[in-house]
């Protein structure tokens, strides 16, 4: 923050984080407020979380997410088959009415995204995908805080899984082989 103008968050104006409330995950509106607290606490930002219904969310989240430009979005997520598709969902998929995929508008990463999806199913892909990954991790347009209650396929009775090579959830659960 220091470096980009904002030491000890002075100056940066207020961050909102947009959440709801959410049956599978009720602790979702805390977790919001635990992160709102420590960036108020460790970055000196003056953040605000706003409690939304669900239907509001994914209304404005899923077709006029300009409403959202400049704040944080924190919500829940399903996991999906593969790497591609989330790429494919977050940073290529245009929704209806606004003029952005559903995290970003910028067209450097909509090109990344078509480059490493028009070698996906190829040999190198994973090397491809992992790099895409990286880049989207760096510039911060997902965060991820964990997961909540995620089964995960270890344990004496496990005797094989395998995972889908790249995915940013445990995946395919469907090849674990039990003793």
């Amino acid at each position: 923050l220091a470096e980009a103008g904002y030491p000890g968050g002075q100056g940066f104006g207020k961050l909102i984080i947009n959440v709801y409330e959410d049956t599978l995950i009720p602790s979702l509106p805390e977790s919001a407020q635990l992160a709102a607290d420590l960036w108020k606490r460790e970055l000196g930002l003056d953040v605000a979380v706003n409690l939304m219904d669900k239907v509001s969310f994914n209304r404005i989240h899923n077709i006029t997410i300009v409403e959202f430009d400049g704040q944080v979005s924190w919500g829940a997520q399903n996991t999906r088959g593969d790497a591609a598709s989330i790429i494919r969902s977050y940073y290529l998929t245009p929704v209806l009415g606004g003029p952005s995929a559903r995290v970003h508008a910028d067209p450097d990463v909509f090109n990344l995204v078509e480059q490493t999806l028009a070698v996906y199913g190829q040999v190198g892909d994973e090397k491809t995908l992992n790099s895409t990954y990286q880049r989207l991790r760096d510039e911060a347009y997902l965060i991820q805080m964990g997961y909540v209650n995620s089964p995960y396929g270890v344990g004496p009775r496990i005797v094989k899984w395998e995972p889908y090579p790249l995915a940013e959830y445990a995946s395919a659960f469907h090849t674990i082989t039990l003793k």
